[in-house]
Parts: C-alpha cells; structure tokens; sequence
C-alpha cells in the first residue's frame, strides 16, 4: 500500500469520524431543544397551577391580592435586572453555573 493511499484511508476515516460525531451532536441538540421546549410548557402550567392557588388561598385569607401581585411583580423585576447584571458582568460564571442547574435536572429526571 503506497504512502498517498494510506493518507486517503486516514483521511477518509477522520472525515467519517468527524461526519459521525457531527450528527450525533445534532441529534443531541435536537433532543436538548424539544426536552427544553417540553420542560418549559411544563413549568408554565404547574406555575399556573400553583399561582391559582395561590391566590384563591390568600383571597380567602383576605388579603388583597392585586396590591401583592404588584409588590411581586416589582420584586421580579429587580430580580430580574440583578441576573441580567449579573450575567453581562461574568457571562462565563453565569454559563458555569447554567450548566450545573441542567446537569442537576438531567440527572434527576433519568431518576
């Protein structure tokens, strides 16, 4: 086997490799997006759920929910401002930290 020939088998094998590894990791991003996707539908109706509870509970208390809803509302909104501060300053720190939270899901939802 001469020398060019061998370099094209090499060659072809990286390429395969490299074709492989380039499919799977978009498969894998596809499976990241739609399990996104299904999460976050997910969290938005338990956090309806629970929000509707929520305030039947405190109208029966007697509290006034609208004036709470706005307190809330401005404390989010803080909050909010805070994590996007935080996150423009270190944005390394905050992706370190993002992928801790899915790595932490990920390992409970196989669970």
């Amino acid at each position: 086997m001469s020398y060019q020939t061998q370099k094209d088998a090499i060659t072809d094998k990286v390429v395969g490799v490299v074709n492989e590894t380039a499919d799977g990791v978009a498969k894998a991003a596809d499976r990241l997006q739609r399990d996104g996707a299904n999460m976050q539908a997910n969290l938005a109706n338990k956090a309806a759920d629970i929000s509707g509870k929520v305030s039947t509970s405190l109208r029966k208390a007697g509290v006034d929910t609208h004036e709470a809803k706005v307190a809330m509302g401005d404390a989010l909104d803080a909050l909010g401002s805070n994590i996007r501060q935080v996150v423009k300053n270190r944005p390394m720190g905050a992706l370190a930290v993002a992928a801790g939270i899915g790595l932490l899901f990920g390992l409970m939802s196989t669970r």
